[in-house]
């Protein structure tokens, strides 16, 4: 039996499916949308493509489908690589961290020749502009204020740093670039040498155990150049001048222990103190280093132009540091495993066993959050006490028994609580010429025209010793007699 009529859901069946073309995209989209199927623009009045174009494009729109998910799968991979290559990172660093702060211990420095040639810490010495290996400027020897002059001689110039003196003799720098001995007993010159340039830090003396005197003793003279020179004690004659470190030496040297540790601009570097042979150097980033190192037990600690920072002496690694605010140091001292720095800012105590937490790499975001208000506040870095507006540009202290004692040249001297901070008690006195000095009678203070002694747990002046005609620069006393320098040249004793 046959139909001439086709069965109308059989041509339903076979009608060809119509498409709009998208006049943003241009894909085909079907003509039954009102929307574009890719970018969801409205198609309602879009024109109807034929049938042969219709299919061309649905081809090149699969293409494309197939394009963009390798793209895609591409980028997907890419990513997880960059992911993995970063915890990867993480981890290394973290295991480096970890590795760097709980087992790996650095190996030991070179040792010196020597360990005998030491700072005395004698009556008989002031072998450093500090007085000892803890800069506390501290004698027993008493201050002989009420004496009479012994002797008096001209050095013809003026001193450019700081007196220092061994059992025998007192050693001046010159500002004719001349280093000068002189006869403790009868001020007669002893030896004087010539040097290339006046140093800017004073020389420092050290013997061996037994004597303070100057037969075995040797003069550090650290040159601005970056080197240091050894000078025999009695003779004069030079040691040895050791190599150009780089570093412009601008502190002055202190001895432990047969090594010379000597602070200059951008290094701390440790010599063999009997042959000037170079141990190691520390990188310190620093553009201002004036004062001297200080030796605490098994460290040594230094002020650089913003922070006060301890290092060990077996490794030289840094143990701890302390950061001041836009100030730069001008004290550092030792006393009892607590170091003081005092700048134009704070003075600070701290532990000299402190160590910064295992966070301090991010303190400086921490702060940021906590300035953001999203974190809380920074804790400080440890510390015993902090004590604000000390004054301004100051001498290197003074520590005695319970206080530190503060000086500036225009005459604010001041004493605080070496537990607390707490400030003692505070006078305003005449211009002072040099640093405080603490004395079994008190403390010996240089003013232009007299020398005076303070109380130590009051201020209250004591005792004074006037020098007419005379503008004072610096006093030294050991047990032999205080020795006074004056602006123009002069070198006086007093017994």
């Amino acid at each position: 039996m046959t139909t001439d009529l086709a069965d109308p859901s059989a041509e339903a069946d076979t009608e060809v499916e119509q498409y709009k073309l998208c006049s943003v995209c241009r894909y085909a989209t079907p003509a039954s949308r009102d929307r574009c199927h890719h970018c969801l623009n409205d198609v309602a009045n879009a024109q109807i493509l034929h049938p042969d174009a219709a299919q061309r494009r649905l081809v090149r729109q699969a293409e494309i489908e197939v394009e963009i998910a390798d793209r895609e799968e591409r980028r997907k991979r890419y990513r997880r690589i960059a992911l993995l290559a970063f915890l990867g990172l993480v981890l290394v660093y973290a295991g480096w961290w970890g590795y760097r702060t709980f087992i790996w211990e650095p190996p030991p420095l070179p040792l010196p020749s020597s360990s005998a040639r030491q700072l005395a810490s004698t009556t008989d010495a002031w072998p450093t502009t500090l007085g000892d290996l803890a800069a506390t400027r501290t004698t027993a020897a008493v201050a002989a204020l009420g004496g009479t002059e012994a002797w008096r001689i001209d050095l013809g110039s003026a001193l450019v740093t700081n007196l220092i003196a061994d059992a025998d003799r007192l050693y001046a720098t010159m500002v004719d670039d001349r280093l000068v001995a002189i006869d403790i007993e009868d001020g007669t010159v002893v030896w004087e040498r010539p040097l290339q340039v006046a140093p800017i830090g004073a020389p420092t003396v050290a013997g061996t155990p037994g004597g303070a005197g100057s037969e075995d003793g040797i003069v550090y003279v650290p040159m601005r150049a970056g080197q240091l020179l050894a000078i025999d004690a009695a003779t004069g004659e030079e040691l040895f001048f050791s190599i150009n470190t780089g570093a412009r030496f601008t502190s002055s040297p202190i001895v432990a222990d047969g090594t010379v540790y000597l602070y200059g601009i951008g290094d701390l570097v440790a010599f063999d103190a009997e042959n000037g042979d170079l141990l190691w150097r520390k990188g310190v980033n620093s553009t201002w280093a004036t004062l001297s190192p200080v030796i605490a037990n098994g460290s040594v600690a230094l002020a650089s132009g913003d922070r006060s920072l301890v290092y060990d002496r077996v490794t030289s690694e840094e143990t701890y540091f302390y950061e001041f605010e836009r100030a730069h140091p001008y004290s550092i001292a030792y006393a009892d495993d607590v170091i003081y720095t005092a700048s134009s800012r704070v003075v600070t105590a701290y532990d000299i066993n402190s160590r910064r937490p295992w966070w301090e790499g991010m303190r400086a975001v921490w702060f940021q959050f906590e300035i953001w208000q999203m974190a809380p506040s920074v804790p400080p870095p440890p510390a015993l006490w902090a004590t604000r507006r000390p004054p301004a540009d100051g001498y290197p202290m003074a520590i005695s028994d319970q206080l530190i004692h503060l000086a500036n040249p225009d005459g604010d001297l001041r004493a605080y609580a070496r537990t607390s901070g707490e400030l003692n008690w505070a006078i305003s006195t005449a211009d002072i010429v040099a640093p405080p000095l603490l004395t079994p009678d008190g403390l010996l203070i240089a003013h232009p025209d007299r020398l005076a002694m303070y109380d130590i747990d009051s201020g209250a002046l004591q005792n004074e010793h006037p020098f007419d005609g005379d503008q004072l620069e610096d006093v030294v006393v050991t047990s032999a007699g205080t020795f006074v320098a004056t602006q123009n040249g002069e070198l006086l004793a007093l017994r």
